[in-house]
């Protein structure tokens, strides 16, 4: 199983690496079939549904990047749960973004993240884990949280 778990952080590790670096073709060639995210805006993207060429996913994140987007977000602190061909991976995702939209202004970033990676029943190989979907929520810090609504329904511990 410990081989298992760090086949799948490889590949996380080498998704975050390969996005950074403007190495598209390789980030989006470990999406499974049906790929979604549930970005930190609070869209969900299905981004590589069946009869989409993937190239055109390519082009998108390479347009983006020539405009001065970036996503420079590692994984730290990743934890897997692994059974069979299908792992759980949680971690903290810290770095910076620039987009487009913010006149290229840097953005700190520090998100958890939930990602499911899934391989085809009975494969051995490490490329053929594929990455299903991801969840990234920003983290605040706690100074900046409104409790107000729960009216008294927190206890000190």
């Amino acid at each position: 199983m410990s081989d298992i778990i760090e086949e799948v952080k490889s590949r996380v590790v080498k998704y975050h690496r390969d996005t950074a670096q403007g190495r598209y073709e390789e980030a989006v060639a470990m999406y499974a079939p049906n790929f979604n995210v549930y970005a930190s805006n609070g869209v969900i993207h299905t981004v590589n549904r069946p009869g989409i060429d993937s190239s055109n996913l390519v082009r998108v994140f390479q347009t983006l990047h020539d405009q001065g987007a970036r996503l420079c977000v590692g994984p730290n602190y990743i934890e897997v749960d692994a059974e069979d061909d299908t792992a759980v991976v949680t971690f903290m995702g810290q770095g910076f973004e620039i987009a487009p939209s913010t006149g290229q202004q840097r953005m700190e970033v520090c998100r958890r993240t939930t990602q499911v990676w899934t391989r085809p029943s009975g494969s051995t190989s490490v490329d053929d884990w594929k990455l299903c979907h991801m969840h990234s929520s920003d983290l605040k810090p706690a100074a900046d949280l409104d409790f107000s609504a729960l009216d008294g329904g927190v206890e000190e511990l």
